[in-house]
């Protein structure tokens, strides 16, 4: 009987994209909302502060993927022993992991908030927000084993609704600040903090509820804890480097351009990981199966679904990125009432490495069900790490703009994305030439010619072509893109078994009669 459950898969992610859309018309609400309440200032700093924290979760992060990428490999052998262990480490390590950010983020990272950042006057909101952040992130390791757990065990109604609750707090609080007239940068951050326990005590209470494992045992056994600490230790070393990817950047363009610059590159962040959700929902559907199969030695299955799952989380993301990308001011003044200077160049950049970094997931989690991650974290750690060091390079000795920060990412995420494909390629057997002949190639085409046709009419037809509204051309320019792109995916980017399969689950989704 197949490992591999796509009836599974389809239905987590149909959920998942339903928990998608409402959180991310929320949130980008939301981000319109605080930046209008807090100005481009104060959610610099806000943004600013963030990326000090961030720095701190690379920690988190390697815990949260080593934890569910054991519990995924138990529940695959159906071993409740196993899984009740693996849990209660992972709960032992997270809490120890508290201690550890409370001294480095109270000592180390308060001294650099202090010492190398600029606030433009307003260092005791920094301050404010800085220890708001950090009790923030405490919340967050501690709920990283219980959602780990959702995740591993495929519940993605419960991790759907949890998400949404956690977007409609956020929406409440930035409603909350309009009608508040003291020192609100000082009051988002409080609330933020109220919302991240809360959200953790959701999590917390579900598995408590449901789970018999997620009960702590001290009935452990050396061999599960001492790969879980392997795994992890090199899992940090690539994890790191994601973090000085996102949170690192961050702080340099505070360091030579202070914290309004800072701004543009949070808003065409939040722009990118609201859409970059698709790609996350799917891969998080189908995650879980490919550690499963492994774990059960079925390696061709496995093989099969690293296939189709990287193809489709990069055509999910260009779908929506070729009309942002086409119509970026048109969609930003929409969302933005006052679009801050570079806010467009910076989506489309990032929206050009989101499209690199897509292939990086389908890949890692193929190394991750081997438990042999040694290779692929020291050289996809090394490759995302230059970015830091070459970035301050050029903004210290060049002088160089700001704009370099994400000419350097996207460069050291292609090669990571080869260096991931050599990984996979040596410890799991995957066939490289079957992958760039399947995946890569038909990608390669798609994304040509998806922007080809988009981007030729908007050079050539003029913006009075037709007697309209301005709006006009902007809003047929979109529709055009999401159709083409859709049709090109459908007819070269997928193969003719995909399409069967995708036309049947339409079909019993929208109760159609059968062929």
């Amino acid at each position: 009987m197949p490992v591999v459950d796509q009836k599974r898969i389809a239905r987590n992610t149909l959920l998942l994209y339903i928990r998608m859309g409402l959180v991310m018309l929320v949130g980008l609400y939301t981000s319109r909302v605080v930046l209008d309440v807090l100005g481009e200032v104060d959610m610099g700093i806000y943004n600013a502060i963030g990326g000090v924290v961030v720095m701190f979760s690379f920690l988190s992060t390697t815990l949260s993927t080593a934890c569910q990428r054991f519990f995924s490999f138990e529940l695959g052998k159906d071993e409740f022993d196993g899984l009740r262990a693996v849990f209660s480490q992972s709960l032992v390590i997270f809490l120890g992991l508290v201690v550890l950010v409370v001294v480095l983020g109270e000592t180390a990272g308060l001294w650099f908030v202090e010492q190398k950042m600029r606030w433009e006057g307003r260092d005791e909101a920094a301050r404010w927000v800085f220890h708001c952040s950090i009790a923030g992130f405490l919340f967050l390791l501690l709920r990283t084993p219980y959602m780990g757990m959702i995740i591993a065990r495929e519940r993605m109604k419960v991790f759907a609704y949890i998400s949404v609750f956690e977007a409609l707090g956020a929406l409440a609080v930035a409603i909350l600040l309009q009608h508040y007239g003291a020192d609100k940068l000082k009051l988002y951050a409080l609330l933020m903090l109220i919302l991240q326990s809360l959200t953790a005590a959701a999590y917390w209470l579900y598995c408590r509820l449901f789970y018999r494992e997620c009960r702590f045992t001290l009935r452990w056994g050396d061999k599960p804890l001492a790969r879980l600490f392997r795994f992890t230790g090199w899992e940090m070393m690539g994890t790191l480097a994601g973090t000085c990817k996102t949170g690192g950047v961050s702080i340099l363009i505070n360091m030579f351009f202070g914290p309004v610059l800072n701004t543009p590159r949070a808003l065409a962040q939040k722009v990118y990981m609201t859409i970059a959700q698709l790609q996350t929902n799917f891969y998080m559907a189908v995650r879980p199966q490919i550690i499963k199969s492994y774990a059960v030695g079925a390696l061709d299955e496995m093989e099969k679904l690293l296939f189709q799952s990287t193809r489709l989380t990069y055509y999910l993301l260009l779908v929506i990125a070729v009309p942002l990308m086409v119509e970026t001011p048109f969609i930003l003044d929409i969302w933005l009432k006052d679009v801050p200077a570079q806010t467009v160049f910076f989506t489309r950049l990032l929206l050009i490495g989101g499209l690199i970094d897509s292939f990086g997931s389908p890949l890692g989690a193929a190394v991750q069900a081997t438990g042999q991650n040694r290779r692929y974290q020291i050289g996809v750690g090394l490759t995302l790490l230059a970015i830091l060091p070459t970035t301050y390079v050029a903004y210290k000795v060049f002088h160089l703009g700001v704009e370099w920060a994400f000419y350097f990412t996207i460069f050291f995420s292609f090669i990571a994305q080869l260096v991931r494909a050599d990984c996979v390629r040596r410890q799991t057997g995957v066939n490289m030439r079957r992958f760039v002949r399947e995946v890569v190639v038909p990608v390669v085409v798609v994304t040509l010619i998806a922007f080809a046709l988009p981007l030729l009419l908007r050079q050539f037809v003029p913006q009075g072509f037709m007697p309209a509204p301005p709006f006009l051309k902007p809003l047929l320019m979109i529709l055009v893109s999401i159709l083409w792109t859709s049709l090109i995916v459908w007819i070269l980017g997928i193969t003719s078994s995909e399409r069967r399969h995708l036309l049947a689950h339409l079909r019993k989704t929208l109760r159609l009669p059968q062929n």
